[in-house]
């Protein structure tokens, strides 16, 4: 009896450990769709990181990879869009400031809303930047995402009604004093992850660890059963 609750115990702890698996989605903006300027640098021109962050919470990073153009003002963004699966809960998701240079101005929740521009198709949030205060240069931006049962997949999901190309986008983003065009002008453009390489799920390093321990747990246990 005493073996057989053991057993049980055992199965549980480490069928606990499952649900709490923390993935992480990357998305790049490298691709430019809207407009024939062919930004300054390389791309991605901003990243975007949202990973698990415990029960109900997600956290979304933000990092800018932009340049400055010389004898002009450096390139900057001032609108994101990204994309939810759950259309019940988009309404109840709570935006935390928690670090960088600024804050969005205004941020809207509302299944696809948003227009992208041109092809890029329609999104379901919306974060705004105020146009002297916006994401520039090397900025790191990361806010904390809350509402009951989130979780990072949820933003795992492409935009609706784009064009072709660039087909349909996880996220875009306005890239605003992007380089010139074939005219001269100094124009801005929109950018989006890369479609052809949609973002896979990777687990976090502490949850690895704590599966790990349970995978090794469950196998001490077997090793000191096999040499009674």
């Amino acid at each position: 009896m005493k073996s057989m609750l053991t057993k049980i115990m055992l199965t549980t702890a480490f069928l606990s450990i499952l649900p709490i698996i923390a993935f992480g989605y990357t998305y790049n903006l490298g691709t430019t769709f809207s407009n024939t300027v062919n930004p300054d640098g390389s791309g991605p021109w901003l990243t975007i990181n949202i990973t698990d962050a415990g029960a109900n919470t997600v956290t979304l990073d933000i990092q800018g990879n932009m340049v400055d153009m010389p004898n002009t003002d450096p390139q900057k963004i001032n609108d994101i869009y990204l994309n939810f699966s759950n259309t019940s809960l988009l309404p109840n998701l709570n935006f935390t400031f928690v670090s960088g240079q600024f804050g969005a101005e205004s941020i809207s929740l509302s299944s696809n809303a948003y227009k992208a521009d041109g092809v890029g198709g329609y999104f379901d949030i919306l974060m705004q930047w105020r146009s002297n205060r916006p994401i520039d240069g090397t900025d790191h931006i990361v806010y904390s995402i809350t509402a009951a049962g989130l979780t990072a997949a949820m933003f795992n999901d492409t935009c609706v009604n784009y064009g072709t190309p660039p087909g349909p986008l996880y996220a875009a983003a306005h890239l605003q004093n992007a380089g010139f065009d074939s005219f001269g002008r100094f124009e801005s453009t929109w950018i989006g992850d890369i479609p052809d390489d949609p973002p896979n799920p990777v687990p976090e390093p502490g949850t690895l660890v704590l599966l790990g321990a349970g995978f090794l747990g469950l196998a001490a246990y077997g090793r000191k059963r096999a040499s009674r």
